[in-house]
């Protein structure tokens, strides 16, 4: 994938299909880059928990921010919400908490924010400068 810089900014409407609309804009974003179609699956799955959590934690009452970066050396998305409290890793259990633990496993780093009024959970991958190669790259 080149990696100029570019970015995607999106409002989707805080409903069960939003996953589904996330996923869909990120991966054709990151298509129109060149971006490895076997390589985008970490990516996917990564925007998809983060923004279930803003469906289940947030409900639907707001709008869901979905920006994505890419620049030299790194893929960031930040998914924002207006619910009352920022997202927070905990332990998995049978009602729940795989979500945030997925996104770390899958990112370079992750973390929370709060901006504008807003929630923000974001995560980055680093991607390959032009030229080089890693596994599961973008």
């Amino acid at each position: 994938m080149s990696t100029h810089a570019a970015s995607l900014h999106r409002s989707i409407p805080a409903d069960p299909g939003a996953p589904r609309v996330a996923r869909n804009a990120v991966k054709d974003f990151l298509n129109g880059l060149g971006a490895d179609p076997g390589a985008l699956s970490d990516v996917l799955l990564a925007v998809s928990e983060v923004v279930t959590n803003c469906v289940v934690h947030a409900g639907t009452e707001s709008a869901i921010g979905l920006n994505v970066e890419v620049d030299e050396g790194k893929l960031r998305v930040d998914v924002s919400d207006a619910s009352a409290g920022g997202a927070r890793l905990r332990p998995a259990s049978g009602t729940g908490g795989y979500g945030l633990s997925i996104v770390d496993a899958l990112s370079s780093r992750w973390g929370t924010a709060q901006e504008n009024d807003l929630n923000v959970t974001w995560f980055e991958l680093d991607v390959p400068s032009p030229g080089e190669r890693r596994a599961n790259s973008i």
